[in-house]
């Protein structure tokens, strides 16, 4: 019986793509260090970059969070005050 197969990149969507000038370098380089093809390295930084939340829901949570802070010292006012 033979292992179900893992699909591969190379099964995926294609996308091509034009480089600025210098960064086809600059993926070379880290893919060597990190020991992977230029296919996988770009694949890594693009999941890193998907991954991160946006900066707008970043600061909807802080917003949040303050606004809970400011609530809990309220209540921990209210509190002393009784």
């Amino acid at each position: 019986m033979s292992k179900p197969r893992k699909a591969l990149v190379r099964d995926g969507d294609q996308y091509m793509m034009r480089l600025p000038e210098g960064m086809r370098d600059r993926i070379k380089a880290r893919a060597d260090s990190a020991g992977r093809s230029m296919a996988a390295e770009i694949i890594c930084a693009l999941e890193q970059y998907l991954d991160k939340p946006s900066l707008l829901n970043r600061v909807e949570r802080i917003e949040r969070y303050l606004s809970l802070l400011k609530k809990s010292k309220k209540n921990s006012k209210k509190n002393k005050a009784k």
